[in-house]
């Protein structure tokens, strides 16, 4: 029996699956990262500013601009590579 080959019909590499998952690691934490850091960066305003707000606000914003973010570059890669469709 002959071995099967694992490469795609193009003849390119197919990247190994502990490089997928990398990949996907270090798109989860960038979006993580937008997230708390927007949060983190109100932190630094209220204390700042003495006020009670922003760390609520950074949080507000970052946690739907990471989000996107994370559906953005799925539909991206689901597409194969081009920018995803507007609606």
């Amino acid at each position: 029996m002959p071995p099967t080959s694992t490469q795609p019909p193009d003849g390119s590499p197919q990247p190994s699956p502990m490089a997928l998952a990398l990949e996907w690691v270090s798109r989860i934490l960038a979006a993580v990262l937008v997230m708390v850091g927007l949060g983190l960066g109100g932190q630094w305003l209220d204390r700042k500013f003495g006020t009670r707000y922003w760390v609520l606000v950074g949080f507000l914003i970052g946690l739907p601009v990471g989000l996107g973010y994370l559906i953005w570059i799925t539909r991206r890669l689901q597409s194969g590579g081009k920018p995803p469709e507007k609606p």
